[in-house]
Order: C-alpha cells, then sequence, then structure tokens
C-alpha cells in the first residue's frame, strides 16, 4: 500500500511539471495596454516611432487589409510608413480590448477600434469601426514581443491612394 501511495505521489509531480508555467496575466495587460497606447499616439502624430516597433518580434507578420502581408520588424515599419502616406489623418483612434488569453509563453488579445479622421488636404471627413486580434509571445527574456497581427474594418476607409501632388 505505501509502495502505491508513494508511485502516486511521484506520478503526481511529473504531471504537475509538464504543466506550462502560470502566465502573469496582470504583467502581460500593462505590456498589452502600453503598446496599444504607443500605438495610438504614433497613428494620431502620422510617424512611426521606436517605441511602438520595440513590442515587435523580428520575425512579426503584419496581416492589413487589401495589402500583401509584411513580414519582418522592417517591413512592418515600411508598412505603417506607407499607410500614414496615404493621405488618411486621423483626428481620433480609440481601441477597446475584448478579451486577452493566455497560455504558456503564448497570448491573444482581441479588441475593437474606433477612428475618425480626414483627407490631409482637408476633405472627406470619415468615421470607420473595425475589429482586431493581435498574437503576443513570451520571449525568451520573459517580455512579450507581437509575432502577428490583424485588424478590418466594419466598413470601408476612404481610398488610401497616395495624394497627388
Amino acid at each position: 500500500m505505501r509502495i502505491h501511495f508513494m508511485l502516486f505521489i511521484v506520478v503526481m509531480m511529473l504531471v504537475a511539471s509538464c504543466a506550462p508555467p502560470a502566465v502573469d496575466m496582470v504583467k502581460l495587460r500593462q505590456t498589452i495596454d502600453a503598446y496599444n497606447a504607443a500605438s495610438l499616439e504614433m497613428w494620431l502624430s502620422g510617424a512611426v516611432n521606436d517605441s511602438v516597433m520595440a513590442y515587435f518580434a523580428d520575425d512579426v507578420v503584419e496581416m492589413p487589409e487589401y495589402m500583401p502581408a509584411a513580414k519582418g520588424k522592417d517591413k512592418a515599419r515600411e508598412l505603417f510608413m506607407t499607410m500614414m502616406s496615404s493621405g488618411l489623418k486621423f483626428t481620433s483612434f480609440e481601441l477597446e480590448v475584448v478579451d486577452v488569453q493566455a497560455s504558456g509563453n503564448v497570448a491573444y488579445e482581441i479588441g475593437a477600434y474606433h477612428i475618425t479622421g480626414e483627407m490631409v488636404d482637408g476633405t472627406a471627413p470619415f468615421e470607420v469601426r473595425g475589429k482586431y486580434i493581435t498574437l503576443w509571445k513570451q520571449q525568451s527574456d520573459g517580455s512579450w514581443k507581437i509575432t502577428a497581427e490583424i485588424g478590418n474594418t466594419d466598413n470601408p476607409l476612404p481610398s488610401q491612394e497616395p495624394p497627388k501632388e
């Protein structure tokens, strides 16, 4: 009987050691909120900044609407710069994080956005709502980085063609 009990204890210890470590959801949520704040500032200012890019893994994949995926941090930066020079100027940008789930070293964030703006030339004001999902991965140093991101609108944006000179 004693051997069975000891065997049970050993098996339970092995099972417990195989479980992924618990995710510090407070730290993860702080990272997500800090990224979202920096991202909003970037889109409203119209300039890509290093504080936003620091949240991306080197092999990030950005998947914008109506455009090919941008693979890698440098391509993501180029994509953002292209989008910002498209002729749209955001006047307000609100994010709502709807859900965050994590297991082991991966997490996802699901949210919604509401944007208002106008064309750079001051014409064609617009309002758009949409949703997004961001995939996060915990790095070996414990930080969380974005590995993939996709969003899409509930209604179409005005033309994103660069302004004609």
